[in-house]
Order: C-alpha cells, then sequence, then structure tokens
C-alpha cells in the first residue's frame, strides 16, 4: 500500500541573493530537512564556528567555505535570523545559500495557501483575507531579513 508521507510542514521562500559565492552554506537548528536533502554532500561540509554565542546557541552553520560562510553570515544577519526565529516561535528555521540564492523553509503546522472546504459555501472574502495575510508572513520575513535593501548580501 502507497501512502502520503509528509517530509515538510511549513512553508520554503527562494530568494535571490546579490552577493556573489561559490559554495555551500547551510544553517539549522537540531535536525533538519535541508540538511537530509544535501545529505549526499555531507561529507564535504564542515562546521562553522561564528562570534556570535547566542547564534551558535540557537543555529548550527554547515559550509562547503569556512571563510565564504562568515562573508554570507554577517552580524546583521545573524541578528535578524534570531529575529525571525522569536517571530516564529522558534518552531523550526533552515537556510540554504547555494546557486547565487536563500532557500528558508520554516516549519509551519497549519496548512497555507489551501482553499476552504468544498463542502461549505464559498466565501471569497474569507478566502482573500486569508491569502492576505499569509502572503504578509512572508513579506515579514522580508522585512526582517531586510532583502528588500541593499545591505550587502
Amino acid at each position: 500500500t502507497r501512502g502520503i508521507v509528509t517530509v515538510f510542514d511549513g512553508i520554503i521562500i527562494s530568494f535571490s541573493v546579490t552577493k556573489r559565492f561559490q559554495g555551500k552554506t547551510l544553517i539549522r537548528e537540531d535536525r533538519g530537512v535541508l540538511l537530509n536533502w544535501l545529505k549526499d554532500n555531507l561529507s564535504k561540509l564542515e562546521t562553522v564556528t561564528l562570534e556570535d554565542p547566542l547564534f551558535e546557541r540557537r543555529f548550527q552553520v554547515y559550509s562547503t567555505d569556512q571563510i565564504e560562510a562568515r562573508y554570507l553570515l554577517t552580524t546583521s544577519f545573524m541578528e535578524r535570523l534570531l529575529e525571525l526565529r522569536t517571530a516564529f516561535f522558534g518552531d523550526g528555521i533552515e537556510c540554504g545559500f547555494f546557486g547565487n540564492r536563500l532557500l528558508m523553509m520554516i516549519s509551519n503546522q497549519r496548512d497555507m495557501f489551501e482553499p476552504g472546504s468544498i463542502f461549505e459555501q464559498e466565501n471569497f472574502i474569507d478566502d482573500a483575507k486569508s491569502l492576505l495575510k499569509e502572503m504578509n508572513t512572508i513579506f515579514q520575513i522580508v522585512d526582517t531579513l531586510q532583502l528588500h535593501q541593499d545591505i550587502g548580501l
């Protein structure tokens, strides 16, 4: 019998990054799906130790290039990622820098971008409000990480 297996509950967002980099850098809390997805490359990833002790307690960083990881993870970016973690109640955030992109995975048990039940009368106003609320969540991520500004990332 084949069934549906949920691998990840949450949102996945891909951002373009203005900084140039060649390697792969992963940031995760405890265990993560993103790290498992790249498990074939784990032998190439080294643990990166950063200067921020609070960030070090919350996140683990792995990279193919120690210097490049420090270049990408500026003090201000680490602070904003900690703020984002607080905004999502520490529910699990993973990031990956590769291919000139920042991929973020934020665990969330709530169904996002799901339409209403087919057994209930359609109410487009409620659906529109729900969609706007969910899009606002993504815009909050952009605002928190200041991805809409040229901050050197």
